[in-house]
């Protein structure tokens, strides 16, 4: 109808990402309570709840710790009840009657070596432009130069190399089990939520405790139950990362139209083959979409419990790092970690792409 890219974005993909965008305010609401937690517990602040769990933490008072926790939970669970019963009332407003085949997009003609060119050089620049603008001192603040003189060209180089590798032999095989075994629960749950309502209803205060709950105060209670060995950071690490992917995949199997569950139901599936059979291929774009997210988040888990509790791996040499105040080290664990996280986020694109040309075809 001659609509400009504007008219196509206010009248359709606005309109149809709503759904999208409901589930992000769901997750966001648990993150943005442990976020200012977090901010208050590092900012050195007088007031609030990171304030008051830093001087619970020093006198060891567990009893203000879990109320703390508690406290925080209460809070998130409000705000992610709130966007819940705004997703149930927009979202029940109408009823979709047909399947998005959720196509991949056409390729962009021309540019793409440009634009991967830039994509790759414009984080970079930012870096170095940002510690120039804010004149960080150099033995604080290290540019990409001094990241990579430290790695190939020092006379400490070949040490700084080993520690790396070995840090990343220990993060590494964790990293991927304890994304799989987040999505995992996260889609069993998601599947359980549909089969026994009932029962995620019970389980969801569970989970915001282990989203608002701040891992500093958490994590010593893990490891007195767990230990520290690989059980803690699985511990952790399925903490962080299955309730996003767990809110994505419960949206998209919410979102499957009923027309398309009435053929199954006519011929008396039972809901096991309702889900298996129809919603759960109608869902792949959401479940993809929770593994995007998944994928990073898995690795900072990993990190967070290797800092606190099993001492290994990239956390552990990122603590290490700031004990000795080897700022080179600690940027180099930072860029590494960045990149993973994005090398991850681009395998878990690759493969919703074939997937996705695999159904279409």
């Amino acid at each position: 109808m001659a609509g400009g890219r504007g008219a196509v974005m206010r009248f359709v993909q606005l309109r149809g990402a709503v759904p999208a965008i409901l589930s992000g305010f769901r997750v966001a609401a648990p993150n943005a309570v442990l976020g200012a937690i977090l901010a208050e517990f590092g900012g050195g602040g007088r007031w609030g709840l990171g304030a008051y769990l830093l001087g619970s933490l020093g006198r060891g008072e567990p009893a203000r710790l879990w109320g703390i926790g508690l406290t925080a939970t209460l809070i998130a669970g409000l705000s992610y009840a709130l966007f819940s019963a705004i997703s149930a009332r927009m979202l029940g407003a109408s009823r979709a009657v047909t399947l998005n085949p959720a196509a991949p997009p056409a390729p962009v003609a021309g540019g793409g070596l440009w634009v991967a060119a830039v994509s790759l050089i414009l984080p970079f620049a930012l870096w170095w432009g940002v510690l120039l603008a804010l004149q960080v001192p150099g033995m604080i603040g290290k540019t990409p130069w001094d990241v990579f003189s430290y790695l190939f060209l020092a006379e400490g180089a070949p040490e700084a190399q080993a520690r790396l590798l070995a840090a990343l032999a220990g993060t590494l095989p964790i990293t991927a089990l304890g994304m799989a075994a987040g999505l995992a629960f996260a889609f069993g749950l998601s599947v359980t939520s549909q089969l026994v309502p009932s029962f995620t209803r019970a389980f969801l205060p569970v989970a915001l405790v282990t989203q608002t709950m701040p891992l500093v105060a958490l994590t010593p209670l893990l490891v007195l139950i767990l230990g520290r060995g690989s059980a803690v950071t699985l511990a952790i690490t399925i903490s962080v990362t299955f309730f996003p992917a767990y809110v994505m995949i419960t949206q998209g199997l919410s979102q499957v139209p009923r027309s398309v569950l009435e053929l199954p139901r006519a011929y008396g599936a039972s809901a096991w083959n309702e889900l298996r059979l129809v919603a759960i291929p109608a869902s792949l774009p959401w479940v993809f979409a929770a593994v995007r997210t998944t994928v990073p988040r898995a690795l900072l888990g990993v990190m967070i419990a290797e800092w606190l509790a099993t001492g290994r791996g990239l956390g552990n040499l990122m603590n290490q790092s700031r004990g000795y105040m080897d700022f080179s080290m600690i940027w180099t664990v930072a860029v590494v970690s960045v990149l993973l996280s994005v090398a991850f986020y681009q395998l878990a694109q690759i493969v919703e792409n074939r997937v996705t040309l695999r159904r279409g075809s």
